[in-house]
């Protein structure tokens, strides 16, 4: 069944970034602190840990009225990002839900994804471009790449310094994020 009103995909939204929050740092095992004593641990199951109980809504953002197809949250959890088929990325705030910068792409925005150090973020587009985002200012940093083809995924290597993106040319592109050459082609 497909419902395809925009309030129904922006609550589905809402869902999944409360889902993210509420499972950050979530371990299956604790440690408690009653026990008597301290190197004593104690195993939760995951029949009796229920993370999703702990839901709380934080906030309702209005994304816009196309259906948004990606989310991201920053590294330090205080930045939430979207971009939808209608081309719009919009960077709120968590705590506050303060929108902090709307932008226009231009083309449906396929994926959206934060750097390690949480300054930059990157996005994928359908038009084929892969470009850098300064996060304070929402500044288009550079674009990496122009491809024929739409990008779908779009990601940071661990140590920020690198961007591997796929796309519907069948390849996985590896790009320095400093000069936007191609370092290998997978």
């Amino acid at each position: 069944m497909i419902i395809c009103k925009p309030a129904f995909h922006q609550v589905l939204t809402l869902l999944a970034i409360a889902i993210l929050l509420a499972l950050e740092g979530c371990n299956i095992s604790k440690t408690t602190s009653e026990a008597p004593e301290p190197k004593t641990s104690t195993v939760v199951t995951s029949s009796t840990y229920r993370p999703w109980q702990k839901l709380q809504l934080l906030h309702t953002l209005e994304a816009e009225s196309n259906l948004i197809r990606s989310i991201a949250i920053s590294p330090d959890s205080q930045t939430v990002a979207s971009g939808s088929f209608g081309g719009k990325i919009k960077l709120w705030n968590i705590q506050s839900g303060e929108l902090l910068h709307e932008i226009n792409l231009g083309t449906d925005v396929r994926s959206i994804t934060f750097s390690p150090d949480g300054q930059t973020f990157a996005t994928a587009g359908g038009n084929g471009k892969v470009k850098l985002w300064e996060l304070a200012t929402g500044k288009l940093v550079r674009t990496l790449e122009e491809n024929e083809l739409p990008v779908d995924s779009v990601d940071f290597s661990p140590d920020g310094q690198t961007i591997a993106r796929g796309g519907w040319d069948n390849n996985i592109k590896l790009l320095d994020i400093r000069t936007g050459k191609l370092l290998n082609t997978l």
